[in-house]
């Protein structure tokens, strides 16, 4: 499958006409057609409560197995689909770049921009924690994270990967 068949498989749900879409697909979302007015801080928080509701409709299914009469039967697992910004992007039709634009030039969405980075952000994590996702990845994450910012800040962040790798070292001992 190309470029331009994988993204006419996901939904682009946060362009305003169909002669958008097509030059976001055409190139791969960024260049000089995204409006810096594109998003109104309200269509902004729209979009963000359609990518969470499209993201719990979606889940990602995991195979697993299960033995019956001595035979092994495959079904199908939900797993929530990681709310994450790169995913967010594709689904805005927008490359990642416009959104770390926005961050800057775009004081009026400063607010919906941050609340959505930290609700992708907490959703990861809570799933983490129960091992809906894997906690090593979070745990990078966070890694990655505390080293960007000053000492008291990364105090937070600290207690989350001190709770991660005990809910890793736990699930590593029960295999044991």
């Amino acid at each position: 499958m190309n470029f331009v068949e994988l993204m006419k498989t996901i939904p682009v749900q946060g362009w305003p006409t169909e002669d958008r879409q097509d030059k976001a697909i055409e190139t791969g979302g960024i260049g000089s057609f995204v409006d810096d007015d594109l998003f109104t801080r309200s269509d902004l928080e729209n979009q963000v409560a359609m990518y969470c509701n499209w993201s719990a409709e979606n889940p990602i299914y995991k195979t697993d197995r299960i033995e019956r009469n001595g035979e092994c039967e495959p079904f199908q697992v939900p797993i929530p689909r990681p709310l994450t910004v790169h995913a967010f992007c594709i689904f805005l039709g927008i490359h990642t770049d416009v959104w770390n634009g926005w961050k800057e030039s775009r004081p009026d969405l400063e607010e919906i921009i941050a609340r959505a980075e930290l609700m992708f952000f907490v959703q990861r994590y809570e799933c983490a924690v129960v091992g809906l996702f894997n906690a090593d990845l979070m745990m990078l994450e966070l890694q990655l994270e505390e080293e960007a910012l000053p000492k008291t800040e990364a105090n937070s962040i600290r207690l989350m990967l001190d709770e991660l790798y005990l809910l890793a070292a736990s699930r590593d001992n029960g295999k044991n």
